[in-house]
This record gives structure tokens, sequence and C-alpha cells, in this order.
């Protein structure tokens, strides 16, 4: 195309280069002079879009990029309000205070559509979307649905309604084929008026064998199939409907859903298992809440966060995956979870492979340069995800951004496990404004709210941490929580040349004796 007139115009930034999952490669554009040494390279490196202070920020970050064309952006812009760090103690509290944060910022004038909230990956707007409902903000999920309007997720619900009620014909439709069973539309068309004729339920039908003579043997075979399956989740699940989140995983197995997930893994597959695991997850949840956790009360709650009151016309903060957000441009963003194993995204396995470590890194870029005026980082000292409660330090990128364009320091280590930590003054870990609790805060506006107390098996991505606690004030009836057996209630405080204290951990059924200085005080 250019062998003859050399007349070529190419545009693009590799600072921004953040689709290698989808076959794009960097590379284009970074050996673009070496296979064209005559073209011409005009910078544009004046930035229209963001205050000074998210500018060195975002400068900062990917400057330590092993391979890019050498740039700083700059701006007249004014230098802005500091970015803001909101450290929390789990997902729960930061989607809170991210709804917190997003009322005030309406409140001081900014329109709804001028206001975004990012995330990593899709599984981790579950608890955002909840907390944005409790607080009445309406807001959209843009370039993608919301978490309960995913059809993994309304999939999973379909198969769990039908173990409460076999009868609801809605759902048996939406999951009789999924996965595929070669149950073909015509069939269930002709079993949906045949039942309809009998004024009966489709699983009624499937019970009594009384099918359409147009209904082919393979077809026979195949719902007999689908009923033998669901009759016996049903029998097994029947036993434990105390127990949600273990229902959901029986559901997630026996349906075979699990298996269609693994033979085929490609990006969305692993997306549609995260969601899944993000929905059991939030079975879990409710099971800690509820003083009597059911499985018809879980499906209570899910129809009512699957009502979407706002009308289609309102203004809407919107919420979406980094990837989503390139190319667009807000007053306020909020950034969740930049933390070492959520972003940069799996931080322990992205140590082996540099290039992915650089496409997160220049993600990270992205999500910072699309804030104007407003940026709020935060990070959580405990995560629920996919089932596990995971412990990660704060990201590596917020170690690399000037202090001097944040609202406080960014720890840099959780606690070692027995360790004390290294204090750093005016930055202390906890939730809200509020006291109570050792480790890091950043000094913020105090937001009411109910702290989740997650009981899941913990999942070591960093340092254990350990609570530095003096060996006085402990009562009975205090809440702690263990790093191996998780939250509890002090029973009985023992004297002694070491404080010792009984605790009783529900989810284990017994009580420990342990040392006071491995526990945190939960208030």
């Amino acid at each position: 195309m250019v062998n003859e007139h050399r007349n070529l115009c190419v545009v693009g930034d590799d600072d921004q280069a953040i689709y290698r999952w989808r076959g794009a490669d960097v590379r284009n554009i970074q050996y673009f002079k070496r296979d064209f040494p005559d073209a011409l390279v005009v910078k544009l490196e004046q930035n229209y879009r963001s205050t000074q202070r998210i500018l060195r920020a975002a400068n900062a970050v990917i400057s330590k990029a092993q391979q890019r064309e050498g740039k700083t952006l700059f701006t007249r812009n004014s230098e802005g309000a500091p970015i803001e760090l909101l450290p929390c103690e789990d997902e729960r509290e930061e989607a809170r205070h991210i709804a917190h944060g997003v009322k005030s910022t309406l409140a001081r004038g900014v329109p709804a559509k001028e206001i975004a909230v990012f995330y990593r990956i899709h599984a981790q707007s579950r608890p955002l979307e909840d907390a944005m409902r409790a607080a009445n903000i309406p807001y959209m999920i843009y370039g993608g649905m919301r978490f309960y309007e995913r059809a993994e997720v309304k999939d999973i619900l379909a198969y769990l309604r039908m173990v409460l009620n076999p009868n609801d014909d809605v759902s048996l439709l939406r999951v009789v084929n999924t996965p595929a069973r070669k149950i073909g539309k015509t069939t269930l068309d002709r079993v949906t008026t045949h039942a309809t004729a009998r004024q009966t339920s489709i699983w009624k039908l499937l019970a009594t064998g009384d099918l359409p003579e147009d209904v082919g043997a393979a077809a026979r075979k195949a719902l007999t199939g689908f009923y033998l399956l669901v009759g016996e989740i049903r029998r097994e699940a029947a036993a434990m409907l105390d127990r949600p989140a273990e229902v959901g995983s029986l559901v997630f197995q026996k349906t075979g859903y699990a298996r269609m997930l693994e033979d085929n893994k490609d990006v969305e597959n692993e997306t549609r298992h995260e969601n899944i695991q993000e929905l059991l997850g939030s079975m879990h949840e409710y099971a800690q809440e509820a003083d009597e956790p059911t499985l018809s009360g879980y499906l209570e709650r899910v129809t009512l966060n699957e009502e979407t009151p706002e009308g289609e016309d309102s203004p809407k903060v919107s919420m979406m995956t980094v990837h989503s957000a390139k190319g667009l441009e807000f007053r306020a963003v909020f950034i969740a979870a930049m933390e070492d194993g959520m972003f940069p995204y799996k931080g322990t396995e992205l140590g082996s492979d540099p290039e992915e470590m650089e496409e997160e890194r220049r993600l990270a870029y992205v999500a910072i340069t699309r804030a104007r005026e407003q940026l709020t980082v935060s990070f959580t000292r405990f995560r629920q995800i996919f089932g596990q409660t995971r412990i990660n330090p704060p990201s590596r990128f917020l170690l690399e951004i000037p202090p001097d364009v944040l609202s406080g320091k960014v720890p840099r280590r959780h606690f070692g496990e027995g360790s004390t930590p290294a204090r750093e003054s005016g930055n202390t870990w906890g939730s809200g404004g509020g006291g109570g609790g050792g480790g890091y805060r950043v000094e913020r506006d105090p937001v009411p709210s109910r702290a989740r107390e997650p009981e899941l098996p913990v999942v070591n991505d960093g340092p254990v941490l350990v609570r530095d606690n003096p060996a006085v004030g402990w009562q009975r009836g205090m809440r702690v929580r263990h790093m191996k057996f998780g939250t509890g209630t002090v029973k009985t405080v023992l004297t002694g040349a070491e404080l010792k204290v009984e605790v009783y951990f529900p989810n284990l059924g017994a009580t420990k004796t342990l040392l006071a200085e491995y526990l945190q005080l939960l208030g």
C-alpha cells in the first residue's frame, strides 16, 4: 500500500493498548518507527481533560512501563483536588462508601451522567450495585448487564427456583436446555401448548409422561432425563435449604453448568464462571446476615434486587469495567478494588508474565485518565470474591503515585503474622470515620453501616493480617476475627503469663482457646 507513494498516516497510543486478550498487539505501535524509519512522529502530549494532580498520577504509573514511546503528558488545567484514598474493611463497606461518595458528588451539583464507578472485572459489580440500590442512586451498567440480569446468573437462579417450586414454568423453560440437552424450541412449544390445554404445569406433564404425540423419542428421552436430574437435585437440596450457598454449589455442579464452562475456557466463559462464583458468594453473605437463612428468603431478596424502579430516561451514574471505559471521560471517577490480585488482576500470577503486567499497567493508566476533576480510589483489607475471602495488599500502582497528589499515604503492606504494623502518621486502616481496630486509616466522613463479618475460607494472596492487641480491655461477648477460623465471639478471658481467650466460632460449631495477639477485634 505504501511502497510507491509512502503516503501513510497512523494514529495510536501505546499507553492505551489494553486489548491483548482480544488479539491486539501493542508492538504494532511500538515497532512502527522501526518498520517505517522515515516516518515523522508527532507526539500529542498536552492533555485538555484532567487536573494536574490526576495527570501526575497517571504519568507516574505509566512511566514504569518497560517498553513504550517516551512521552510525558502535561496540562494547563488547574492543580485540582488531591486524589482521595478510600481504605475499607471489606468489599461491602467499600461499596457503601463509594455510594456515599457518589451521593455527596451529586449533592455538590455534579450531574449523574458525569459520575462513573470503575471495576476491573464484571463480577465485582454485584456489591456495588447492591449499595447503589440501597442508597437510591439510579445507575446503569455501561457495556454490559446488571448483575442479576446476566444470563448465567439468571440460569442458576432459575434452577434454584425450581428446587423450591418445580411447577414454575418460566424457570423450567429457561433452563430445560441449558446446558444443551438437544431439546429444541419446537418441542418446547408443543409441550407448552399441551400443558396449557391440560391446565397443568410442564413439570406435571413430565412427571406423568403425558407428552404430545408429536414429540419424538429423542426429545422424550431428553425431557425425562431433565425431570430425573432436577428431581435428584431437589431431593439432595431438601436437607440444606437453610444453607443457600450449598444448594447453589450443588446446582452449579450437578446440572453440568460448571462442566459446560470448563469445557470451553474462553474469556467469555471465564467471566460467566466468575459471575456465578460471585452469586454463590452473595448467598453466603445472606446466610451470615439473616437470623434464619433459607433458600426462599434469599430468592425473595434477589427478586427485590432485580426490580429497577428508576425510569429508563432518568439520569444515571455509569458503572463499568475499566476496559469499557476506554475513550470516555467523567468529571468524577471512583476506581474500586485497587489491590494486588484485583488491579493488577491476579497480581501474584501476573508477576511471571511481564506482558500481562504491562497490560495491567496500561489499564491503570486508562482508568486514571478518565477523570477530569475528581478521582477516588479504594482498596480493602478483606475481599470476598468468587466465594473466598482474600487478603490483598494495596495495588503496586498506588505505591508509584507521588504522595503529594494523594489525600493520604498508601500502606505498603498488610500486618505480618505476629508483627506490629508500621504506623504512618494520619493514615490508618479501618472503617468509616469512627474508631476501633488497629491498622491504617485515611480519615473521611463517617457513613452509617453494618460491618460484614466474612467467615469464608481465607486465601492468603498477601501476608497474613493479625491485629496488634494490647493485653487490656478484653471482655466476654466481644466479636473477633481469626485468620484461620473466621469470626467468633469471646466466651472467656483467661489470665496468665500470656493473654488467652476462649472463642466460639459458629462456622466451626466449636470453641477454641487462642492467644489474643492472633485475634482482630471487630468492635
